[in-house]
């Protein structure tokens, strides 16, 4: 009789951020091409940093306006570790912030980061 072992677990393993996800210099280096126009054609670029709707957001981009300008960006993660991206629109100016937390959203110092970096002086 042969012994069978139990199909993989479904259930995302804590481990899954850092042994499958991109790193801070990937996220940066795609926006760099995104923003750069490596991706897309200009008509498009316009399209996606474009906030229509009025809400904060342009085809799957965060946008945000700060001191120095419009921003753009996503953020994500999973339980126990969040990411955060954001860019100037030149994709020259560049943040990602990685943390691990349970359930927590940026903190006021992760903001503040953020602006020193997009808008330096």
């Amino acid at each position: 009789m042969s012994r069978s072992t139990a199909p993989p677990s479904t259930c995302p393993s804590p481990a899954l951020p850092a042994r499958s996800s991109p790193t801070t210099a990937d996220l940066d280096h795609f926006f760099r091409a995104l923003l750069g126009g490596g991706l897309l054609r200009p008509a498009e670029l316009r399209e996606m940093t474009t906030d229509t709707s009025g809400d904060g957001w342009a085809l799957g981009l965060e946008m945000a306006t700060l001191p120095c300008g419009t921003i753009v960006g996503h953020g994500g993660g999973t339980p126990g570790y969040r990411t955060i991206s954001f860019h100037a629109l030149d994709g020259i100016r560049q943040v990602t912030v990685d943390w691990t937390d349970w359930g927590t959203d940026a903190s006021p110092a992760t903001l503040a980061l953020m602006t020193a970096a997009l808008c330096p002086s």
